[in-house]
């Protein structure tokens, strides 16, 4: 399954853009990975691996998918390092 990650730049702060890069980094993205700009959103699509090979995208649990919906959604503040 392919996980999704947009965010409207109209109207985003460096805060969302933040929750994006640490939405994607949980979600197995690849560091090389494109991402699409179409009018002013931003997407990083994160893929599966192909059957067979090297599983790149780990599985999401619940509390994991929860955890990603509450950054964008501003109700948690992305982890500090």
């Amino acid at each position: 399954m392919a996980v999704n990650l947009t965010v409207d730049l109209h109207d985003a702060n460096f805060a969302d853009l933040v929750a994006l890069v640490e939405a994607a980094r949980v979600a197995g993205v690849d560091k090389r990975a494109r991402i699409e700009l179409e009018d002013t959103t931003l997407h990083i699509k994160v893929e599966p691996s192909a059957p067979g090979a090297a599983p790149q995208v780990p599985q999401l649990g619940d509390a994991a998918i929860r955890s990603v919906v509450d950054i964008l959604t501003g109700r948690q503040e992305p982890p500090r390092r």
